[in-house]
């Protein structure tokens, strides 16, 4: 069933762990938080988010999560969004207001056609965010996504292997 009038969903489903399949339209909703926060056995998430600016912990140790795809154009609380979605690694939405991706993609093995997508739709902004990637360096074109992020004006965070994230520079080390 649809929610299309939902604005508020802070801590909805919050710790529904047997919770499979969602995807009704929540185009009116602007406060995620926490909304599916530990629902760990929910594979994928496709949905209708264009109002979203508060995104904060949504999908939080969603553990079986595999892909997202949504519309996220007007979110800019990121923070812990994906926090330790350890088996997202298919991710595709536009998230040109974000303003705040700490933590965002922390602990996700995202893959490099994913790293790209987000590369591209994120916009020049002076904060940080953490990308979770699959391997424990960045292959090339990753280095050629995380350089667009720095050069957007990013702190970029990558924790392929490390769960506090390393601080990424061009030559991959730690800054």
């Amino acid at each position: 069933s649809d929610l299309p009038s939902l604005t508020n969903g802070n801590r909805m489903f919050n710790y529904c762990s047997n919770l499979e399949l969602f995807s009704p339209d929540l185009s009116s909703l602007t406060d995620g938080e926490s909304m599916f926060a530990s629902c760990t056995k929910l594979p994928s998430f496709s949905s209708d988010l264009s109002s979203l600016t508060n995104g904060c912990m949504m999908f939080w140790y969603c553990e079986n999560l595999t892909s997202f795809a949504a519309d996220l154009s007007s979110l800019t609380n990121g923070s812990h969004m994906f926090y330790e979605c350890e088996n997202l690694t298919s991710f595709a939405a536009d998230m040109s207001s974000l303003t705040d991706g700490e933590w965002m993609f922390s602990g996700c093995k995202l893959n490099t056609a994913s790293v790209q997508h987000i590369a591209d739709t994120i916009n020049t902004y002076n904060a940080r965010i953490h990308v979770g990637i699959g391997n424990s360096k960045p292959n090339e074109q990753e280095k050629a996504a995380f350089d667009k992020m720095v050069s957007k004006g990013w702190t970029v965070y990558v924790n392929g292997n490390n769960p506090n994230g390393d601080c990424y520079d061009s030559c991959c080390a730690s800054c």
